[in-house]
């Protein structure tokens, strides 16, 4: 189970132009309100249900929606900023996922570590129904969400398609609280492919389970991080000041940047910079193991594991 965000105001395609055109124009909405989606699929290659988040303060905010245009499996809610947070995750649970799981127990259910998803009661409910919840490590949605690795950019490529037909072909109208859901079924379809879901489950090796999915790249440094540190001499005194600055911003307080260095300082001028710009071997080390342990945890053999 994971979330997603779909803006009235969607991104339009390509246009097609003479090579030289300065101006092309493109349709679009001009709100910026945005609906957050709650979808859950499973290693089998099923989605369940949606849930659709819209802002209001009341059940009028859904009112105010065209629903039956929408999934027909899709449970609207509101919340005041059309966000999740402990009382949506909660009835999510109750309500989308556990009516549509299955029968079959045990189950687990993975998810990140968004304080909605912790909530206590939820997790009770999770004990007496047998479901197993299982945290994602922080900075690993990436590599271990089957959602966003291969899920989520098909569907939002789909509903920024669905728009651009629909204003293309209606040009009085736009995207709305009338239209969207219509939008969102014609998005939605994309979920419906179980080979695309079964290959996110591939991807991430979650299942089946296959730790080395992940390549080592995921644990490198990033590149602003990795530039080659100078040899230091008694000359490099100032080179390393500037490159220092350049590493910690200019607006440092640090005395090393404000002092001039003379040769006395390039030793520590040089701890000091690699310890600015080197990465640091330990954090990559309790990623590498934090992934290892969730590794540990979902070697499961069925195939209704399903992520959030």
């Amino acid at each position: 189970m994971d979330e997603t965000g779909l803006q009235f105001s969607h991104k339009p395609g390509k246009v097609v132009a003479k090579k030289g055109s300065r101006r092309l124009h493109q349709r679009c909405s001009d709100s910026k309100e945005t609906v957050t989606i709650v979808a859950a699929i499973n290693a089998a290659g099923r989605a369940r249900n949606p849930m659709a988040i819209v802002k209001g303060k009341t059940e009028a905010s859904v009112q105010s929606f065209d629903v039956h245009l929408g999934p027909d499996e899709c449970f609207w809610t509101y919340q005041e900023r059309g966000w999740t947070d402990n009382s949506i995750g909660l009835e999510w649970f109750k309500s989308v996922f556990l009516p549509n799981c299955g029968t079959e127990r045990p189950q687990l259910l993975l998810l990140d570590g968004h304080s909605s998803h912790e909530v206590l009661e939820l997790l009770e409910i999770a004990r007496d129904e047998d479901i197993h919840i299982v945290a994602l490590p922080p900075h690993t949605m990436q590599c271990l969400q089957p959602l966003d690795t291969n899920v989520f950019k098909p569907m939002k490529a789909a509903y920024n398609y669905a728009c651009t037909d629909f204003l293309y072909n209606y040009p009085s109208k736009v995207i709305d609280k009338q239209s969207f859901p219509l939008m969102l079924s014609r998005a939605w379809d994309v979920l419906r492919d179980g080979a695309l879901l079964r290959k996110a489950f591939k991807t991430t090796g979650v299942y089946l389970l296959n730790p080395a999915a992940i390549s080592d790249d995921w644990f490198t440094a990033s590149a602003v991080l990795s530039r080659p540190l100078l040899e230091t001499g008694p000359s490099d005194a100032s080179t390393l000041g500037a490159i220092l600055v350049q590493a910690v911003g200019p607006e440092s307080e640090s005395p090393t940047i404000t002092q001039e260095a003379g040769p006395s300082d390039a030793s520590t001028s040089g701890g000091i910079l690699v310890q600015a710009v080197d990465p640091e071997p330990e954090h990559q080390q309790h990623r590498k193991q934090g992934l290892v342990q969730v590794y540990q945890g979902i070697s499961w053999p069925r195939p209704w594991i399903y992520l959030g």
